[in-house]
């Protein structure tokens, strides 16, 4: 336990059900009534600021927060399930309690900081330092080159394709003759074939590199590739 008088910057108590966190306090001593602290605290859980007054004698439990690198394993459906590497435990989290560049996160290729309470409940995910997050239409490069991002999901939730001069990079969205696979977890035939119909309405021909197979031209996968044109053609 810890009272409001023992407050010191930097200290973590529980309050609602919440983990705060000190940023300033002050001892006030009016000249009539009874002393209080002024305290302005981070919500840890949620990184809200508010500023409120406390008793001194008012009592809180201590909050131990603690950081511990978790991987991202899988998703399924509204669910994240990053695992513990020194424990192997699988600790789910839903999405909508992560960021939107969650997307993008590869599956067992990234790891992750985790704030935890006392209890060991996982309840924010810091991505890897340096970490980038890239959405529709943004640009970055490498080297001399430029390349674009497109959104493309239905393989997954986060796919994109890439595009780069006349090269178009289309991972497992677009194959020769075919399309990623739908039935792993993330994975969604309406999304994809939506994703398909928005390569296939790009201007002009560009040659096609998949993730997997022979390479292709877009022109030609308009014209042979059946989900494309399935797509194109039922898909205002």
């Amino acid at each position: 336990m810890i009272s409001a008088g023992e407050f010191r910057n930097g200290v973590t108590f529980e309050m609602d059900g919440q983990v705060m966190q000190v940023i300033e306090f002050q001892h006030v001593k009016p000249g009539k009534g009874s002393p209080f602290v002024r305290t302005k605290m981070k919500n840890v859980m949620t990184g809200a600021v508010i500023e409120t007054s406390f008793n001194p004698t008012a009592k809180f439990e201590s909050a131990y927060v603690e950081r511990k690198n978790m991987e991202f394993s899988y998703s399924d459906g509204d669910l994240y399930y990053f695992m513990d590497p020194e424990t192997y435990e699988l600790v789910p989290i839903d999405k909508n309690e992560l960021s939107d560049g969650f997307r993008f996160v590869k599956e067992n290729k990234n790891q992750f900081d985790a704030n935890a309470t006392l209890d060991n409940a996982p309840f924010r995910f810091n991505p890897p330092a340096g970490t980038v997050w890239y959405k529709e239409g943004d640009e970055f490069q490498v080297g001399s080159l430029t390349f674009r991002v497109l959104e493309t999901p239905g393989h997954t939730p986060g796919g994109v394709c890439l595009l780069c001069g006349d090269a178009l990079f289309t991972g497992d969205t677009l194959f020769r003759d075919s399309c990623g696979r739908t039935d792993l977890p993330g994975g969604d035939m309406p999304t994809l074939l939506r994703s398909l119909k928005k390569l296939g309405d790009l201007p002009g021909d560009y040659e096609v590199y998949p993730g997997h197979m022979d390479s292709t031209t877009l022109d030609r996968e308009r014209r042979f590739n059946y989900y494309m044109k399935y797509a194109c053609e039922t898909i205002p």
